[in-house]
């Protein structure tokens, strides 16, 4: 059997779980979509890297 690692982040999540998350991005507020905007310029020099424990682990680039 395959570890986490290998399956990749989206291993055993159900499709009501996407459907979920896409309904949350679809209806974001007004402030959600500042701060993604913001964390995607990666400031200073921020990368999301991982999930774990279903938290996103951001690391330094």
């Amino acid at each position: 059997m395959k570890n986490m690692d290998e399956l990749g982040m989206h291993a055993g999540a159900k499709p009501e779980i996407f459907r979920f998350a896409e309904s949350l991005r679809a209806n974001m507020t007004e402030e959600e979509r500042k701060l993604w905007e913001y964390l995607r310029l990666k400031p200073k020099g921020f990368k999301f890297k991982n999930i774990i424990n279903g938290y996103l682990d951001k690391t330094s680039s």
